[in-house]
C-alpha cells in the first residue's frame, strides 16, 4: 500500500510539470475605419468566436512558460463610405495569434486561488476581406 501511494505521488509530480489548456470565448469587435483607393469609410463587424490552446511547462513551483495559439473570426455586416453610400457587405476578419508567455505564480497559501503576473511576446496574422461592398467599391483583401 505504501508503494502504491509513493508511485501515485511521483506520477502526480511528473504530470504537473507539463500541462495543456484550452479556451473558448466571444470575440467582440466594434466598427473599424478603413482607407481604400476606391473610398474611405467605416465597416461594422459581427461578434465572433475565439478559440485558443496552450502548452505549458512548470519550470519551478513559481515559474511557468507557455506557448499559445489563438484563432478569432468575425464576419463583416455593414459598410458606410465617406461618399454617403451605405449597405450590407460580405467578408470579415480572421486573426491567428502566436504567443510565448511567462508566468510567475505567487504562493500565498490561499484556498485554490493563486495570484500571478505574466508577460510575453506574440505575433498576430490578420486577414481582412470585403466582398459585395456598397456603391460598387471593388472587392478587397489584405493580410
Amino acid at each position: 500500500v505504501l508503494g502504491l501511494g509513493a508511485a501515485e505521488a511521483a506520477a502526480q509530480e511528473q504530470s504537473s510539470r507539463l500541462y495543456l489548456a484550452g479556451y473558448m470565448g466571444l470575440n467582440t469587435l466594434s466598427s473599424s475605419n478603413f482607407t481604400h483607393p476606391g473610398g474611405n469609410g467605416e465597416i461594422d463587424l459581427d461578434n465572433g468566436m475565439t478559440y485558443a490552446g496552450a502548452l505549458g511547462l512548470r519550470i519551478t513551483p513559481q515559474l511557468r512558460l507557455e506557448a499559445e495559439i489563438n484563432y478569432q473570426s468575425s464576419d463583416a455586416k455593414n459598410m458606410a463610405l465617406n461618399t454617403g453610400a451605405e449597405g450590407r457587405t460580405g467578408g470579415g476578419v480572421k486573426t491567428w495569434l502566436y504567443m510565448l508567455n511567462a508566468y510567475y505564480d505567487f504562493n500565498m497559501d490561499w484556498k485554490k486561488v493563486t495570484p500571478f503576473v505574466s508577460g510575453g511576446l506574440g505575433l498576430a496574422v490578420v486577414d481582412g476581406e470585403v466582398r459585395d461592398a456598397p456603391a460598387g467599391l471593388p472587392d478587397a483583401s489584405e493580410t
